[in-house]
């Protein structure tokens, strides 16, 4: 299953990662997702994979 998550601008997302014109990130690694899903989520996890 893919998770979607939509959040702030191209400009913001690009900025927190060091890239230009970037609009869409992958994350692969599970244990990664899920802590930024929790961070996203105010520290709860509500979904998990």
């Amino acid at each position: 299953m893919i998770e979607v998550i939509e959040f702030s601008t191209i400009e913001n997302l690009s900025n927190a990662i060091g890239k230009k014109n970037r609009a869409i990130i992958g994350i692969t690694d599970n244990n990664f997702s899920e802590g930024i899903i929790k961070k996203l989520n105010g520290g709860d996890l509500l979904w998990k994979k």
